[in-house]
């Protein structure tokens, strides 16, 4: 299922579209969506160990088609059924460690907080990915503008030899 949400910040809204792969998509489906997809929340259940490797097999499809350093946070759900839990902290954390992302813990029936703050983590990296792409094509930019200006400015060298040759 794909959902369509806006946030307002200071300076815009921001729209996310977000995904929904629970209801167990087919994997071309969930491909093609990572492809186009810009950050990543990665959601287990506390309770259910399939969940966790629904989310491995998941990591293995976001490491297969995107750069290594993509934006994800990996969330536990229902970490408050103490008495229900199936899959340990170290669990949790082993996968926010192969995916090199912070790991939240929330209970979604406790409030909206750690949704938020999911959220909000997210935006952050996403913000960072996108600056640090200003900044790697502003210098990409400079380089082949200053490697301009060097042809251009012999160019004009020749131009004027040139002319001084033939006068």
């Amino acid at each position: 299922m794909l959902y369509t949400h806006k946030i307002s910040t200071g300076r815009d809204d921001i729209a996310l579209e977000i995904m929904d792969t629970a209801s167990e998509c087919e994997t071309d489906v969930i491909e093609k969506h990572i492809k186009w997809g810009d950050g990543f929340v990665v959601i287990y259940s506390v309770t259910d160990r399939h969940s966790l490797q629904r989310a491995q097999k998941l990591k293995e499809l976001l490491f297969n088609l995107k750069n290594p350093d993509f934006p994800v946070v990996l969330v536990a759900n229902k970490c408050d059924l103490l008495s229900a839990r199936e899959v340990t902290e170290d669990d949790g954390q082993e996968l926010a460690s192969q995916l090199d992302c912070m790991k939240i813990e929330l209970s979604v029936a406790e409030g909206y907080k750690g949704v938020s703050e999911t959220m909000d983590e997210l935006l952050c990296q996403l913000k960072r990915e996108h600056i640090k792409n200003l900044t790697t094509s502003s210098v990409g930019f400079e380089k082949n503008r200053s490697r301009l200006s060097n042809m251009k400015r012999a160019f004009k060298k020749r131009i004027a030899r040139s002319h001084s040759d033939t006068f």
